[in-house]
């Protein structure tokens, strides 16, 4: 049995796409040399132009112009871009979930606990890593979670 590349090539619908191998002097105007050779090309859809080896393409950009705009990134900050898109995620299931509700996230006035501000991402993944509400209520780990808190 043949490779399926032989089994397309066998197939009666389908025809190779024509090559082209311009010279260099014809190549001098690539947009009059696609022009020229559209009428062989056209009824296959596609076509491969192989640009002579001699030719050096111009460079489009003008350096002068060209500008990359950059930031300034916490090196020590990389390493926690998971945890900080898991609380953007949590947040924005939250969010979601409060608008079901009728309710609103206050995005600006955060919970306190001891006079700190908590992420409630944070207690929601210390609750769950632990069994949820009912099992940390029934276990009495209010303590630990307080711990992962501070």
């Amino acid at each position: 049995m043949g490779s399926p590349t032989e089994a397309v090539k066998q197939h009666s619908l389908w025809r190779e796409a024509p090559t082209f191998r311009p010279r260099e002097e014809e190549w001098a105007d690539p947009l009059k040399y696609l022009a020229s050779i559209r009428d062989l090309a056209e009824p296959y859809g596609i076509c491969k132009i192989v640009p002579p080896k001699e030719w050096k393409p111009p460079c489009a950009l003008v350096l002068e112009e060209v500008h990359f705009p950059t930031r300034r990134q916490k090196v020590h900050e990389l390493q926690h871009r998971d945890i900080q898109q898991a609380q953007a995620d949590f947040y924005e299931d939250y969010d979601r979930f409060l608008h079901s509700q009728g309710k609103q996230l206050c995005k600006w006035k955060y919970p306190q606990f001891l006079g700190r501000d908590i992420c409630i991402s944070v207690l929601h993944r210390a609750v769950q890593r632990r069994g949820g509400y009912e099992a940390v209520t029934e276990h009495k780990q209010w303590r630990e979670v307080a711990k992962v808190l501070q």
